[in-house]
């Protein structure tokens, strides 16, 4: 009998609970949770299979000298084949404030946790999201080291709302997209199906369906956001501060932040500005943060303000850097960010409400880090430059930037700059193809409101254990 490991963290826990129950007649199921509220969700659900708690495990033994001890951090990097544990740990927005003992003891007690788990049941596969955080890094590591398949469920691009992709790494590339566009066989019906998704999204515009809903949903922030962010604040500061619950240590200051950002934004909107028509730009869509879309994918270049100053310094002359804030987070910033940029005479901060499509379809090109904005800026044909892991960095057309001393050559001789707009449109239809064929039946983004219907948990079911063998 084949066995499945589900971190089900957070939001995660009933839906990965609800695939585990599916599963657990003919598989045997293992949950990883994050704290003893999850753990109580996957046992009202009436989960069978075991459950490791990582706030239990790191509360119990958090003075455990024996554990501690036999825990060599140098040794692990050495085993695991990891260049620096240093560099993972830092992908992870929720353990920042801890202090170098208290970091040191996090790494040391997930090891010992993981490879308890390990040892015990010897995985076929680990079923998460895409990789976001350190836990879910470090299980990427185990799997690797033990022949356990890693399967993250990610959001495809503007069929997220009734499709997943599946990612193998931490590069979080679409790995079965990548194989059958390799592969370069397409049906006409396929590619005519490729070619009605592309016109599709031009004619209208589409953005993904979790910027449409939800929390990266385009709204401006109103005063009664810090009213309930404070409210936030005081319940999370009556609560007892535990270390080992760590992501919920973290919480609390982040409501805090959040109180502040209509008032921040009041002062930072001034130092927006509109698109010039007569100006010639590239385009820089600032990413949502802390996220994994930088800290993980991009970890060179999550301090933005850094990402934008090398770029600035390197674009044609004649040209401007229009930069965009997210919508998601506006007043999330300081504003000594945006003083910053106001230094530059080459960089303008433009509305967060101007159309992005727009922006992209007007621009010389785009650079990104590992942004949606990129996957619009492929669809609609224009010289995109990516600085980061995303997954449409395996299109024949897309310009990766490894050595952003590199930019400035590839910019001007980029790798549409040659061909005609009949080459791109027949290769692009060829990705999108592979694109639609390799995403399975089923949504995981989180905020859907089908993603605890009983078809769609069937559906995932189904496309996991497809992938397990």
């Amino acid at each position: 009998m084949s066995t499945i490991i589900f971190y089900a963290r957070s939001l995660q826990t009933k839906f990965y609970g609800l695939i585990g129950l599916e599963l657990e007649e003919s598989y045997k199921t293992i949950y990883i949770v994050q704290n003893y509220q999850e753990n109580k969700l996957l046992l009202d659900l009436n989960c069978k299979g075991k459950i490791y708690n990582i706030q239990d495990y790191i509360k119990q033994k958090w003075n455990n000298d024996d554990i501690l001890n036999k825990i060599n951090l140098e040794d692990f990097e050495n085993d695991y084949n990891i260049s620096s544990l240093w560099e993972i740990f830092y992908t992870d927005r929720f353990l920042y404030e801890f202090k170098y003992e208290d970091s040191n003891k996090i790494m040391k007690l997930l090891i010992s946790l993981f490879k308890k788990i390990f040892s015990e049941n010897k995985p076929d596969v680990l079923v998460n999201e895409e990789i976001a955080i350190f836990s879910s890094y470090l299980m990427y590591f185990f799997c690797r080291k033990n022949n356990c398949k890693y399967l993250g469920l990610a959001n495809p691009r503007q069929i997220g709302d009734k499709k997943t992709a599946f990612v193998n790494s931490y590069k979080n590339n679409f790995y079965l997209l990548d194989a059958i566009y390799s592969n370069n066989n397409f049906t006409q019906e396929q590619l005519t199906e490729a070619e009605n998704f592309i016109s599709n999204f031009i004619e209208k515009e589409l953005i993904p369906p979790y910027m449409d809903k939800g929390f990266f949903s385009k709204k401006k922030p109103k005063i009664k956001d810090s009213l309930i962010a404070l409210v936030k604040y005081f319940y999370h500061s009556i609560k007892p501060k535990e270390k080992a619950d760590y992501m919920r240590f973290y919480q609390r200051n982040v409501v805090l932040k959040k109180a502040s950002f209509y008032f921040k934004y009041l002062i930072q909107k001034k130092h927006y500005s509109l698109p010039n028509p007569k100006e010639k730009y590239y385009y820089f869509p600032l990413h949502y943060q802390p996220e994994a879309s930088t800290l993980v994918s991009a970890p060179n270049y999550e301090k933005q303000q850094f990402a934008m100053d090398l770029i600035a310094k390197k674009i044609p002359i004649g040209s401007i850097l229009y930069i965009k804030e997210h919508f998601s987070v506006v007043g999330h910033r300081e504003m000594s960010f945006y003083k910053a940029l106001k230094k530059y005479p080459n960089v303008k901060l433009i509305s967060p409400w101007e159309n992005s499509h727009k922006l992209i379809q007007n621009s010389e090109g785009v650079i990104t880090l590992t942004g949606t904005a990129g996957w619009e800026t492929v669809l609609y044909g224009k010289p995109v430059f990516v600085l980061g892991n995303v997954f449409y960095n395996s299109f024949k057309y897309t310009n990766v930037i490894d050595n952003i001393n590199n930019l400035p050559e590839v910019i001007k001789n980029h790798k549409i700059k040659e061909i005609s707009k009949k080459q791109y449109k027949a290769e692009l239809s060829k990705y999108v193809a592979a694109y639609i064929k390799s995403s399975k039946d089923g949504v995981s983004y989180l905020g859907s409101e089908k993603l605890l219907d009983k078809q769609n948990i069937k559906n995932l079911s189904k496309a996991i254990i497809d992938e397990l063998y």
